[in-house]
């Protein structure tokens, strides 16, 4: 996965950043639900926004 990140504006970084927190996070739990529910809060909290149309 070959991103340049200077072609990336910052608002584009930190959207890649936090997706890429959030695979590491759901691949981190051995209980997917567990996972789900530490996104949930992430991004109830803002730390963490993820559009649908970015998840591929």
């Amino acid at each position: 996965m070959a991103i340049s990140m200077w072609s990336v504006t910052r608002k584009k970084r930190k959207e890649h950043e936090g997706q890429m927190k959030a695979v590491q996070i759901i691949n981190q739990k051995s209980d997917i639900e567990e996972g789900k529910r530490e996104l949930e809060s992430l991004k109830s909290k803002k730390l963490l926004t993820i559009k649908p149309s970015s998840v591929r």
